[in-house]
């Protein structure tokens, strides 16, 4: 069995972050839409996904999530 991780869905969103000081859900990108890709890979290695989430504009990595196993 390969350990390598496989995409299983890729989505495009609006990435939101909550802020505490106005109480209000805001937009995690730069510009006027803020999309990033959102990936989840499964890894049958370790029966494991992660989620990783890039901003569109410049592929940068905003945010990596390890998930749980299956």
């Amino acid at each position: 069995m390969s350990s390598l991780e496989t995409p299983v869905i890729t989505a495009r969103a609006t990435v939101m972050v909550y802020e505490d000081a106005s109480k209000k859900w805001i937009n995690a990108g730069t510009g006027p839409t803020g999309h990033s890709r959102v990936q989840l890979y499964y890894s049958p290695g370790t029966q494991s996904y992660r989620v990783v989430g890039r901003k569109m504009a410049d592929q940068q990595v905003g945010a990596v999530c390890a998930g749980g196993r299956h």
